[in-house]
């Protein structure tokens, strides 16, 4: 499913809309997920890719730090 920012949802989001802030940060899941991939070792020594937890919550804070001080002219 892709969705697509409008102007006037990006704004909703900025002045306090908690549904927009969600949808938004829902679009860019998949972005975020990518970012906070890492190669991980099991007990056996094998590897496989699996998302950082920590920085995945990092990077989601930090959108919606960025979200919250956009400025809208």
């Amino acid at each position: 499913m892709k969705s697509k920012l409008s102007y006037e949802f990006i704004e909703k989001a900025v002045s306090g809309d908690v549904e927009a802030a969600q949808r938004i940060l829902k679009i860019y899941e998949p972005y975020i997920n990518t970012l906070a991939s890492q190669t991980l070792f099991d007990k056996d020594g094998d590897e496989y890719m699996g998302v950082n937890v920590d920085l995945k919550e990092h990077l989601t804070c930090k959108l919606l730090t960025v979200i919250s001080k956009y400025i809208i002219i």
